[in-house]
């Protein structure tokens, strides 16, 4: 099943960056499923799924909010979004 993944990086002052991943995977997630990822120590939880049937991809695909990662300031935020982006993680705009 094509599974996107979303984690949502903040710092002080509600400054958010999104990053996602696009995996397939041999089974459906739910909501508290820890799903681990190299980019993670310990794996993280869903703590949201969303069903999207789009036209565009011609299949469904789910969308898992996987948590929020807050930083303390901008240069923490840039060096998480620099390691998610070498992950091959993309930059939500």
């Amino acid at each position: 099943m094509k599974v996107t993944m979303t984690v949502a990086i903040t710092k002080p002052g509600l400054h958010v960056v999104d990053v996602e991943k696009e995996v397939d995977l041999p089974f459906a997630p739910n909501i508290g499923m820890k799903i681990c990822c190299p980019m993670w120590d310990s794996g993280r939880k869903v703590e949201n799924a969303t069903l999207y049937f789009d036209p565009d991809y011609k299949v469904e695909y789910l969308c898992l909010y996987m948590g929020r990662i807050e930083t303390k300031d901008e240069e923490e935020l840039n060096l998480h979004i620099k390691a998610y982006k070498a992950a091959d993680w993309i930059f939500v705009e």
